[in-house]
């Protein structure tokens, strides 16, 4: 799997869990645990830390042992 393709799931995560929020709060329903631990990723990793994360991730697995 490429950087692209990674950040794209990354995109379509974010999307998930805000039609989650937004369903949660129209419903009033508990939230699943698979929500909030994709919530909490969500939120405490923003795209451009995780765009570096991944990069740097790439680079270490370029690099000869």
């Amino acid at each position: 799997m490429n950087e692209k393709e990674i950040l794209a799931r990354y995109r379509a995560l974010r999307r998930w869990v805000e039609r989650e929020r937004r369903r949660l709060a129209r419903t009033g329903g508990r939230p699943a645990q698979r929500y909030l631990r994709r919530a909490r990723l969500v939120m405490e990793v923003d795209e451009v830390t995780f765009r570096e994360l991944v990069q740097e991730l790439r680079a270490l697995t370029k690099e000869p042992s």
